[in-house]
């Protein structure tokens, strides 16, 4: 198990890191662009990620974190199937919702402050959950995750978003 979780939390780091790559490449006039109308812009999916850590660590710092949303019935359903094959493949679910505790606002989101945010805000939740291995993590829809599964989420969740920055001199892509 050991080995396990020092994968899990390597895994994470370097996802986060992945992110923060690819969103310094994003060219500076993309960044607070949309890539399409109703689609949040390179600067909105970083500051998006920043408040998901800054929700989850406070939550493990004792205050309220992500409030769930779901019955229980619906939230084991979803852990049945859904959750599975995010920890096993590593992809989160396109199209899946931001609930309003981690939506960005409208922006505009300074480039170097926000990616210093998120970067802070990660290894501070990953140094949390390392002291802490058997910390839970609340979910929206999923509900309580152990700390294993909810880094594999988090990994998942920051490789989907940086798969959708546009690569630097391509200007926007997909949503």
């Amino acid at each position: 198990m050991a080995g396990d979780w020092q994968a899990t939390v390597d895994d994470h780091r370097a996802s986060v890191l992945e992110f923060l790559a690819a969103a310094r490449a994003v060219d500076e006039e993309c960044w607070a662009r949309p890539s399409a109308p109703g689609k949040w812009s390179p600067g909105q999916v970083a500051e998006h990620l920043r408040v998901t850590y800054e929700v989850l660590l406070r939550e493990l710092r004792g205050g309220s974190g992500m409030r769930i949303r779901l019955p229980w019935w619906r939230r084991a359903v979803l852990r049945a199937t859904v959750l599975p094959r995010i920890v096993a493949r590593g992809r989160f679910p396109a199209g899946a919702p931001a609930v309003r505790e981690i939506r960005p606002g409208d922006g505009p989101f300074d480039r170097a402050a926000t990616l210093s945010g998120l970067e802070t805000l990660a290894a501070a939740l990953g140094e949390q959950l390392e002291a802490r291995p058997g910390a839970s993590l609340s979910h929206a829809f999923f509900g309580k995750m152990t700390a294993p599964v909810g880094l594999r989420v988090l990994a998942a969740h920051n490789r989907h978003h940086a798969a959708q920055l546009p690569p630097a001199g391509r200007g926007l892509t997909r949503a």
